[in-house]
C-alpha cells in the first residue's frame, strides 16, 4: 500500500491519500462536519474521525470531506463526493472572471478590480476577525450549557457589525470619486458606489457565520457561500453582457437609453458593464445574508425558551472581548489588501 499524508502550517488543511489492495483510492480534506463518512471510516472515543488503513498511519480528522474514487485503467471515477465548499467557490470564481474579462476587455477589469479591491479591503478591515470572535465565545457559552448566551454572543456582535457595515458602505459612496482618483482610475468610482452595500451585507453574514461555526456547524457558512458565487457569476455576466450588448450611439443625447437598448459611447459602455459585473457581487452578498438570516430564524425558533434564561455577562463585557479577539486577526488579514492597494495607487 502507497501512502501520502501532509498538512499545512495551520493544520487547517489536512489530505490523506492511500492505495488499496481492492483498487480503491481515498482522499479526505478537513474542512466540514464527518457525521456521514463512507467506508473505511470510524468515530474515535473524542469524537473524531479516523480513517483506517491496511497499516500505520492512521489519520485523525475533526472535520473532513470523503471522496471515493474507483481506479479504471489509468483513469478515476467518482464514486461519492462531498466537495469542499472552498474549492467550489474557487471554480465559480474562475468560471466568472475569466469569460468576464474576456467579455469587458482591458478597461473594464481595470474597473472592476480597483472597486472590488477597495471593497476587498473595506469588509476585511470591518469583519475579518469577527466571525473567528464569534465562534470562539459561542463556543466557550456552549460548553457552559448556555444557549442564552450564545445567542447573546451572536446580539450584540450583529448589532456592532451592522454599525461598522453601515459606516463602510456610506464611507465607500461618499468618497468613491476620491477613492477612483487616488489609484487615478476615475471611470471605476460607479463600481464603487455599486459594490458599497456589499459591505453592509457581509458584515451581518459574518456575525451568523461566526455563531454558526461556533456551534460546529459548517453548512450554513458553506451554503451561504456557494450562493453567493453563483449569484455573481450569473447576474454579472449577464448584467455585464446584456450592457456590452448595447448599441453606442454618439448622438443619442444622453448617457444611456435603457428602452432603445443605446448608450452614448464605448468608454461610458466599458464603465457600465464593469459596473454590472460588480453589481453580481452585491446582489450575491445579499441573497448569502437573506438565506443565512432564514436559517437563524429557523433555528432560534427551536429554542425560543432556552434562549430566554437569564446572561451574566453585560453587552458591554462581551463587546468588549469581541473586539480585543477580533483585532489581532484583522492586523494579519488587512496586510495583503493593503499592500494590493498600495501597489494600485503606485503603479
Amino acid at each position: 500500500m502507497s501512502m501520502v499524508y501532509a498538512a499545512d502550517q495551520d493544520g487547517d488543511f489536512i489530505f490523506v491519500q492511500g492505495a488499496f489492495q481492492d483498487g480503491l483510492v481515498f482522499f479526505a480534506a478537513a474542512v466540514d462536519e464527518t457525521e456521514k463518512f463512507a467506508a473505511d471510516l470510524r468515530q474515535s472515543a473524542d469524537g473524531a474521525a479516523v480513517m483506517d488503513f491496511d497499516g500505520p498511519p492512521t489519520a485523525p480528522l475533526n472535520f473532513g470531506v470523503f471522496v471515493i474514487f474507483s481506479v479504471k485503467g489509468v483513469g478515476f471515477e467518482v464514486k461519492t463526493l462531498w466537495p469542499d465548499a472552498n474549492f467550489i467557490v474557487k471554480i465559480i470564481g474562475a468560471m466568472f472572471k475569466i469569460p468576464l474579462f474576456r467579455l469587458i476587455g482591458d478597461d473594464g477589469s481595470g474597473y472592476f478590480n480597483v472597486a472590488y479591491q477597495i471593497y476587498t479591503f473595506m469588509f476585511i478591515v470591518a469583519t475579518a476577525g469577527f466571525p473567528v470572535a464569534v465562534s470562539k465565545m459561542v463556543s466557550e457559552s456552549l460548553v457552559n450549557e448556555s444557549e442564552s448566551c450564545a445567542n447573546r454572543v451572536f446580539k450584540v456582535a450583529f448589532r456592532f457589525l451592522a454599525v461598522v457595515g453601515l459606516i463602510g458602505t456610506l464611507i465607500m459612496i461618499v468618497f468613491s470619486d476620491a477613492l477612483a482618483n487616488l489609484v487615478a482610475i476615475k471611470g471605476s468610482s460607479v463600481g464603487i458606489m455599486v459594490i458599497a452595500p456589499s459591505v453592509f451585507f457581509v458584515s451581518l453574514a459574518s456575525a451568523y457565520r461566526g455563531y454558526f461555526q461556533g456551534r460546529q456547524n459548517m453548512y450554513p457558512t458553506a451554503l451561504s457561500e456557494v450562493v453567493e458565487s453563483t449569484t455573481k457569476m450569473l447576474v454579472g455576466l449577464i448584467a455585464a453582457g446584456w450592457i456590452m450588448g448595447m448599441t453606442v450611439d454618439g448622438s443619442l443625447g444622453q448617457t444611456i437609453d435603457l428602452a432603445a437598448h443605446k448608450i452614448a459611447s464605448a468608454h461610458i459602455q466599458t464603465i457600465f458593464a464593469s459596473s454590472g459585473a460588480i453589481f453580481g457581487v452585491t446582489f450575491g452578498t445579499l441573497l448569502s445574508c437573506l438565506i443565512l438570516s432564514i436559517i437563524y430564524i429557523v433555528h432560534s425558533r427551536r429554542k425560543r425558551e432556552l434562549f430566554r434564561l437569564p446572561v451574566k455577562a453585560n453587552d458591554r463585557t462581551i463587546l468588549k472581548k469581541l473586539i480585543m479577539i477580533a483585532i489581532p486577526i484583522t492586523i494579519g488579514a488587512a496586510i495583503m489588501p493593503i499592500m494590493t492597494n498600495i501597489d494600485l495607487m503606485i503603479v
